[in-house]
């Protein structure tokens, strides 16, 4: 029996270019079987600040939902070295 659900996607919203080759050395990581069912999409933001990140990823949300296709996850990978 499986416990993961099938055709899942999910939003990786990056600040930066090392958090973007983080996030997809992360998806590469992922066992065969997963990444067959699993769609990841890693994009660098358009905003470095988190918090316009945040606003992004809502928009983005919003429009998949419109489309008719929904993200399952939306995560944002920031360095909070950068901000207070």
């Amino acid at each position: 029996m499986s416990l993961r659900r099938p055709n899942r996607r999910i939003l990786i919203l990056c600040e930066g270019v090392t958090e973007k080759l983080y996030a997809t050395s992360l998806r590469a990581e992922l066992d065969r079987r997963l990444q067959r069912s699993i769609s990841v999409e890693v994009t660098q933001g358009d905003q470095q600040n988190p918090l316009d990140l945040v606003r992004e990823a809502i928009v983005k949300k919003k429009k998949a939902r419109k489309e008719k296709n929904p993200y399952d996850d939306i995560w944002i990978f920031f360095d909070h070295d950068n901000w207070p």
